[in-house]
């Protein structure tokens, strides 16, 4: 009975881990929008795991510049003198993704820009989460 009973603790202890790891994956992660026509701050989120990336298909609108062709992610962390992460530079109208990794459990945000020419970027799909 004394063993019946250890291995029941043993599967619940791993039940347990399992799931506050299923849970933390899925805690940090946001889905949000973005409209801009030179540079953007994004909303400041909660992330609670070590890697983040950003994902998004940047539609220009009205057009599509003929030699502007990327625009430029950055990640900083949110404190009394933000930290400055890293820029990652994404192409226009391709599904791009922005990883950055080794980064603390911690407040973020994303600062996007690009150059001004007349183009709007927009995304109302866009992804950003702990991987």
């Amino acid at each position: 009975m004394k063993e019946k009973f250890k291995k029941i603790a043993s599967y619940m202890s791993i039940l347990t881990v399992f799931l506050s790891i299923v849970v933390n994956v899925y805690a940090s992660s946001y889905t949000t929008s973005y409209q801009f026509s030179v540079s953007v701050t994004g909303q400041t989120r909660y992330f609670d795991g070590t890697n983040i990336s950003f994902t998004s298909r940047a539609t220009s609108t009205p057009f599509i510049h003929s030699t502007n062709k990327t625009y430029s992610v950055a990640l900083y962390r949110d404190k009394l003198i933000d930290d400055y992460i890293g820029s990652v530079t994404l192409y226009r109208d391709i599904l791009g993704t922005a990883k950055w990794s080794n980064v603390w459990v911690w407040n973020y945000y994303v600062f996007l820009s690009k150059a001004n020419d007349w183009v709007t970027l927009v995304d109302n799909n866009v992804v950003i989460k702990n991987y």
